[in-house]
């Protein structure tokens, strides 16, 4: 703080000699010049802050980025979610689809073989009773 003031003090005090030679007119109170030079300090001070600033601006655009990007991973993972029950599904009705004409060919197959049965039993029958005529 003390290497700061005296170059201040020093200029103000070269600005109130080089007002009064150059400018007698227009005197300027060194108060009024100190002023000046301590804003020009506080100036001085702000790049940190900016820098600050500047350190935080990013420091929430990554953490928007990372935000982002975990909603594009869930609504992704939603989605692949989606996908594959939509696939079991479609996977549950094709089972079903073929279960179903199992069963049919099952049926159709027991239903042939129950006729087969029927005419070889007719067939059976019938020799039966022309051996019976013949004998008789």
């Amino acid at each position: 703080m003390k290497t700061k003031l005296i170059p201040i003090l020093t200029l103000s005090i070269m600005g109130i000699f080089a007002t009064t030679s150059f400018a007698q007119d227009e005197v300027v109170p060194a108060s009024d010049e100190s002023v000046a030079e301590e804003v020009v300090s506080t100036d001085k001070a702000d790049p940190r802050a900016d820098r600050a600033k500047e350190r935080f601006e990013r420091k929430d655009a990554k953490k928007a980025e990372i935000a982002k990007h975990k909603a594009e991973m869930k609504a992704l993972k939603e989605e692949r979610a989606a996908a594959r029950a939509e696939r079991k599904e479609a996977k549950k009705a094709e089972i079903a689809s073929h279960k179903a004409e199992m069963n049919a060919l099952k049926e159709e197959r027991a239903a042939a073989r129950a006729e087969r049965k029927e005419a070889k039993r007719a067939e059976k029958e019938a020799r039966k009773a022309n051996r019976v005529k013949g004998h008789s």
